[in-house]
């Protein structure tokens, strides 16, 4: 019965989406008609003569391409029926969107094949249950053997006819019903462990965030998070005693330590910035970092800017520097500064 609901609950889900696609092919044809007719898309409150609210169904198609919610279909159907959305890199980050959820559905499943498999290399009750299974296979075709005649054309005929009999009985017997259930328990195992992991991981996610804006300006905070693709919190661990390690921390404002914690900061911002030794002001590249040098007087890391400013001396050759409020300015070659430049993507 149990089944039979769920399977119910399946239906009931395919055919809502089914009437989903409908109504949206619905939509889009007549929104196209108007796009055709006035050569330009319906305003928001745009309703047509059979009652049909086309503008505020763009409006809510907008919203969902921006957020990332709409399938590879529903994307291909806008833009067969020439939808002109007017945010081409909204489209594509709608596009990318739906490719990272597959790579995440992908990892996952990965993730709980690995656990599955190490489960498994060290299910002892499984293991005795193969053996057995392999036992009684042997003993099976033992006594199969002894049947054998000196024409290999039969031999090879009881052979087949005696493995169909075989698969038939052991897909109904009871070790192989062990088997079966022994390997859902590991199933669900596995699933639960790395469910366990995820919660565990969100849980140190939302503490760290927390720990941040307890001792960090918020816009610092937001912005730290933008510099490492979102995943600045939990790179970091706070223990009971306080006492705080990380590889994403700058500890030392060197040129081997930046550049050591920089594969770690991405996304760069642009800043107008007054050099502290040429006393120019220029236009810069800026990142978030969590640092906690040695000689900063706080006991715990803070978020802090580091600058990277760079211009062409006599029009034509690089040079650049790093600094942070507080330590000394880093000169760098201009090999070093094309180093980052390159790995940079520029907010």
């Amino acid at each position: 019965m149990r089944f039979l609901s769920e399977y119910g609950k399946i239906i009931k889900n395919v055919r809502r989406e089914a009437m989903d696609l409908t109504n949206d092919i619905k939509m889009a044809n007549m929104t196209r008609e108007y796009i055709l007719l006035h050569g330009e898309n319906p305003p928001h409150d745009y309703i047509t003569p059979d009652g049909y609210p086309i503008g505020a169904w763009l409006m809510g198609v907008r919203i969902a391409i921006k957020n990332g919610s709409l399938t590879n279909l529903q994307v291909l159907l806008f833009k067969t029926c020439g939808i002109d959305f007017g945010q081409p890199e909204i489209e594509k980050k709608s596009l990318l969107n739906i490719k990272d959820k597959k790579f995440r559905e992908i990892r996952w499943k990965s993730r709980v094949e690995e656990e599955y498999w190490k489960m498994e290399q060290k299910n002892s009750i499984l293991k005795n249950l193969e053996e057995k299974k392999e036992e009684y296979r042997r003993a099976w075709f033992a006594l199969v053997k002894k049947r054998f005649v000196e024409d290999e054309r039969i031999n090879q005929k009881i052979l087949l006819e005696e493995s169909v009999k075989w698969n038939q009985h052991i897909k109904n017997s009871i070790i192989e019903e062990k088997i079966k259930k022994e390997h859902i328990k590991m199933m669900k195992f596995a699933i639960n462990k790395i469910k366990g992991a995820e919660i565990k991981k969100r849980e140190h996610i939302k503490s760290n965030i927390l720990f941040l804006k307890n001792t960090n300006p918020e816009e610092y905070v937001k912005n730290f998070m933008n510099c490492t693709n979102n995943r600045g919190a939990e790179l970091f661990y706070v223990t009971k005693t306080g006492v705080i390690g990380s590889r994403i921390i700058v500890k030392d404002f060197s040129k081997k330590a930046i550049f050591r914690e920089l594969r770690y900061y991405r996304n760069w911002y642009l800043e107008e910035y007054k050099c502290p030794i040429t006393g120019k002001v220029l236009n810069c590249y800026l990142i978030y970092a969590l640092t906690q040098f040695k000689t900063s007087y706080s006991s715990y890391p803070v978020i802090s800017k580091i600058f990277l400013d760079t211009e062409y001396v006599d029009g034509k050759r690089l040079s650049g520097g790093l600094y942070c409020e507080g330590q000394e300015y880093i000169h760098l070659t201009r090999t070093e500064t094309w180093n980052i430049i390159e790995r940079m993507k520029v907010y």
